[in-house]
């Protein structure tokens, strides 16, 4: 997961990242799962939301994002962008929680 997180984190992956950001740790101080918020050419964006797959942690990603999102209305960003598969099952939990398709797009794998 490092080698994943470590360029995101340090903003090469898609731009700075906003302290809205969170990450989960467990007892042993291991990242278990985060929300981090970046700024994307002047827009805070969603770059990531994830937990650690081998654990059961149900609905730590969806309250890490609430609480980024708080956070970010706390500091005056009105809006955050995010990009998802039409049908990746999280897209209800984006839907509950204020987000809305404002464009769509198709990616064709040419063999």
């Amino acid at each position: 997961m490092e080698r994943r997180l470590a360029p995101l984190l340090s903003g090469e992956a898609a731009g700075p990242v906003l302290p809205s950001s969170r990450l989960a740790v467990d007892g042993a101080d291991r990242v278990v799962a985060g929300v981090v918020l970046t700024d994307r050419d002047g827009t805070p964006w969603i770059a990531d939301v994830f937990r650690y797959p081998a654990r059961s942690y149900p609905g730590l990603g969806t309250e890490l994002l609430k609480v980024v999102l708080a956070d970010a209305a706390e500091r005056d960003l009105t809006t955050a962008g995010l990009a998802v598969t039409a049908d990746n099952p999280a897209c209800r939990i984006y839907e509950r929680l204020g987000f809305r398709v404002v464009r769509t797009a198709m990616t064709v794998i040419v063999p």
